[in-house]
């Protein structure tokens, strides 16, 4: 198979992915298309070059993951121009609905810090999806800056209530959605909801007295 029609056999893929990824930000963050656009590229990379035989292990759950990653570290990069740029803006910017975007993207972000960080370090070799979207002008100093953001971030979740930690945990370590969390635990989603972007708030003043001012 050609490789024009191989990337034409992932792009549902991509769309499927891309339409679950933008669920988990504001729409203002970034669009469908372009995280279809994002995931595509990411699969152009990894076809290329490739002989048939190392060609047959990419199954779909296989691109589903290096794809996942992808947006997701993209969101990671396009969050750090985001606050920076918006930074004065969003710091005058009122109303409930502005904080909870605000809200939605860091924990986006706060997540996906983590988990790359944690996937990177079970990648044993050259063959994982994580390898495939790395960001070779961003190397090693990025990948310094995740591990060391990680370590942040898990030393403030440690800090926090014992009510809130595990909350948070269930969220970025187990990657599960508010309605599931209240499932478990017996809270309500909203209440759910609140404790994670009152840990977020928690979790930014950690950062601050690190003098991480920019996540």
């Amino acid at each position: 198979m050609d490789k024009q029609s191989l990337l034409k056999q992932y792009v549902s893929i991509v769309q499927k992915v891309a339409k679950i990824e933008q669920r988990r930000v504001p729409n203002h963050m970034i669009e469908y298309e372009e995280l279809v656009s994002i995931g595509i590229i990411a699969v152009q990379a990894m076809i290329k070059g490739k002989t048939e035989e190392q060609l047959q292990k990419y199954n779909d759950a296989y691109m589903g993951t290096a794809v996942k990653w992808a947006i997701r570290n993209e969101l990671r990069h396009r969050y750090k121009w985001y606050s920076m740029k918006h930074k004065a803006d969003s710091e005058e910017e009122g109303g409930e609905e502005g904080e909870d975007g605000k809200a939605k993207v860091k924990e986006a972000v706060y997540e996906a810090i983590l988990s790359i960080d944690s996937l990177a370090a079970a990648a044993s070799d050259n063959d994982s999806p994580f390898d495939f979207i790395k960001d070779p002008h961003a190397m090693p100093d990025e990948n310094a800056e995740i591990v060391e953001m990680s370590r942040l971030i898990k030393e403030a979740i440690a800090n926090l209530p014992q009510k809130e930690r595990t909350v948070v945990e269930y969220r970025f370590y187990r990657n599960m959605q508010a309605k599931d969390i209240a499932t478990m635990i017996g809270l309500s989603p909203s209440r759910i909801t609140r404790i994670i972007q009152g840990a977020l708030v928690q979790i930014r003043e950690y950062l601050r007295s690190k003098g991480r001012n920019d996540y």
